[in-house]
């Protein structure tokens, strides 16, 4: 029966970022290990522990100056994505001074934000607006981030983006009383 490494084509520094490992995974860093390789689905160790949680483990890989915050898997999920989407908040924020991306989309076009809204992960959805997320973005299946959380039910999301857009502001408005255009502007 092959071992799980060779079947997933999972390296001993993955599976340890994986599964938290953190002081296999120090000791392998000293042992100048690749860093960098990947799985069967191009997800490297630091996707592996962003995904699963390890904020030691990410720091770690990050502080060996080796590992590649912009390598993106099969699907074209950077680790700064997958660690928006499984909502690893703490992970989000060391990750962001790093990795100035914060719009950069996955190969279906969804972005971090589309991301974190489909999971519902508001603290992240909060976090990525006041770091710059666009939210007028549209993925490859012309939906933006308020539809993903419309379609999971995220009422304090869908709060938090509508307060964050503004309604957009016609020449007609001007021409409009004050408390009309108040009126349009509740009804966005």
């Amino acid at each position: 029966m092959p071992r799980a490494c060779e079947e997933d084509e999972k390296s001993p520094l993955y599976i340890s970022c994986e599964n938290g490992y953190l002081d296999v995974v120090r000791i392998l860093l000293k042992n100048s290990v690749n860093v960098n390789k990947c799985d069967r689905r191009d997800n490297s160790p630091l996707h592996a522990a962003c995904k699963m949680g390890h904020f030691e483990i990410v720091q770690l890989l990050l502080c060996s100056k080796r590992a590649n915050l912009s390598h993106c898997d099969r699907r074209g999920g950077s680790p700064f994505f997958v660690a928006c989407r499984e909502g690893y908040i703490e992970i989000v924020k060391f990750l962001v001074d790093k990795y100035d991306y914060v719009n950069k989309c996955d190969n279906n076009g969804n972005s971090p934000l589309f991301a974190a809204c489909e999971e519902g992960n508001i603290e992240i959805v909060k976090f990525l607006l006041s770091n710059g997320a666009d939210i007028d973005y549209a993925n490859s299946n012309k939906m933006l981030a308020i539809d993903a959380a419309s379609a999971g039910g995220y009422e304090n999301i869908i709060k938090m983006l509508m307060d964050k857009k503004s309604p957009p502001k016609s020449d007609a408005d001007e021409q409009l009383p004050p408390c009309v255009v108040r009126r349009k502007k509740s009804l966005f």
